[in-house]
């Protein structure tokens, strides 16, 4: 019922998994344009034992949203009001807020008829609803991007579109069928189709991504549904379970344990997981595009893909590591502005798909926060990831590959961020002088010709990365 100068608006509603483990495949879904609600438990951020995580989940998610989405408005619905002790506990929550943000988000629309900076409500009491969807439709109806003039060919290719889909019992229509509607609504040129096909997609009507033409020829008509498959892989197993007699009788015992325990799957089990979809391939190419799954050639005996999103820590493995202590460090320093979960499972992703195009490279070592990778043979690189520090550091024992190895972790981290990232990353490059252990600038450590970053033969030049827009990820890594 939302209207625009008396034009109806549509609105489509996303439902993001606020599990951890979900969170590396939230960064296909936030886009520049929309308004994100923040919805959170009042009575877990009053917990004075859950005070702190609570508070760690919503700046997460402050800083995601604002990571790819800046000028996007967001609002904070802080849900069980009626049971809250008393109207100082709504003003607590309301200091509790303004002292997370401290101003740093300015894109958070306030609750001005409460004079509060959230919505507090409650669904069973319907407190609040009318004036958090009030609010609503007022950010909405004021968003920029809804006055945003689009040809009438547009507008009757999108109508094309959502009547083929009205009458379909698939969540997707396929590119052939996305062309003919294009035609009846008199756009014969690709181009204009697929400039159309891309602001549907920006504004959430469709999901459409044409870096491979697998993935070009599925345009998603219920988003939700991409989700919900792709939820079957990347899942937290303690809240969805699977059907383990359906598992034993497929004889897929081995391949579930080996996903769940140590982030391989196989072939097979992404085919009796997606059997109901017609497109495995699909999804399989979905997820090696965005950089979420990337195969694993190093096991002759199956075809198996790594999915670093259900690696496990394990601190043994970084204990046990020769290089934990010592060698060449690399340090990309993130503190200053936000290293989002999702980058280390990507940077995996690729160091792993990289380490791989050389024979005889040792099998990667790999955990949650932790991998030891050979880059060629006899060539390891420790690679560490710290969420408190917010940094990703790079160890490496031999000198030869020193300059070589920053620029192939620059260019991978320059890819996440066009990718997947929305270009908001912002890091700096820090490289140890080994003569007393102090990190510098990369400038810094040039202008002292730092051994091994800077000697005759070789010169670590993190302005030379490989820039990777519009570079689909095996041509990249055949670049690299």
């Amino acid at each position: 019922d939302v209207e625009r100068d008396g034009t109806p608006l549509m609105l489509s509603l996303w439902d993001f998994g606020g599990q951890q483990v979900f969170y590396s495949m939230h960064h296909m879904f936030l886009t520049r344009e929309g308004v994100y609600m923040l919805v959170f438990s009042m009575v877990e951020l009053l917990n004075s034992a859950n005070i702190e995580t609570v508070k760690e989940y919503l700046l997460f998610w402050l800083k995601s949203v604002r990571l790819h989405a800046p000028e996007a408005s967001m609002i904070l619905v802080g849900t069980f009001a009626g049971k809250l002790r008393s109207e100082e506990d709504i003003v607590t929550v309301d200091r509790l807020l303004r002292e997370l943000a401290k101003g740093s988000f300015k894109q958070i629309y306030e609750n001005r008829t409460d004079n509060l900076f959230y919505f507090p409500i409650d669904n069973k009491e319907s407190k609040g609803i009318g004036t958090l969807r009030t609010a609503v439709e007022h950010v909405v109806t004021n968003d920029e991007a809804v006055s945003n003039k689009v040809s009438i060919r547009w507008m009757a290719f999108l109508d094309n579109i959502l009547a083929f889909d009205k009458t379909s019992t698939s969540s997707y229509i396929k590119l052939s069928d996305i062309t003919a509607l294009a035609n009846r609504a008199g756009i014969d040129s690709v181009g204009e189709r697929d400039m159309a096909l891309s602001l549907f997609h920006e504004r959430g009507v469709i999901i459409h991504l044409n870096s491979t033409c697998i993935l070009k020829d599925i345009i998603v008509t219920k988003p939700q549904w991409l989700v919900d498959e792709m939820s079957k892989l990347i899942r937290d197993d303690t809240l969805h379970k699977f059907d383990l007699t359906e598992i034993k009788r497929r004889e897929l015992v081995d391949d579930f344990h080996q996903t769940y325990e140590v982030g391989l799957t196989t072939r097979d089990f992404l085919e009796f997981i997606w059997e109901g979809t017609g497109q495995v391939d699909f999804f399989i190419d979905l997820m090696r595009s965005t950089m979420l799954l990337s195969n694993w050639p190093f096991n002759k005996a199956n075809v198996y893909f790594l999915v670093p999103s259900l690696l496990h820590e394990d601190q043994n493995k970084m204990q046990q590591s020769e290089l934990r202590n010592s060698g060449f460090r690399i340090v990309f320093d993130f503190s200053k502005s936000f290293l989002p979960n999702g980058v280390f499972q990507r940077l995996l992703c690729l160091a792993v798909s990289y380490s791989a195009q050389f024979p005889n490279v040792k099998e990667p070592e790999l955990s949650r926060t932790f991998a030891l990778i050979e880059f060629e043979p006899g060539f390891p690189v420790n690679v560490f990831e710290n969420k408190k520090t917010q940094t990703i550091s790079v160890v490496l024992k031999r000198e030869e590959i020193a300059a070589k190895i920053v620029k192939i972790f620059s260019s991978i981290l320059e890819k996440i961020n066009y990718d997947s990232m929305g270009t908001g990353l912002s890091w700096r490059t820090l490289l140890q002088d080994p003569s007393n252990g102090e990190l510098l600038s990369v400038s810094k450590a040039q202008e002292k010709r730092v051994y091994p970053w800077f000697m005759e033969e070789s010169e670590a030049d993190t302005s030379s990365f490989l820039h990777s827009e519009n570079i689909v990820v095996d041509s990249f890594l055949q670049a690299l």
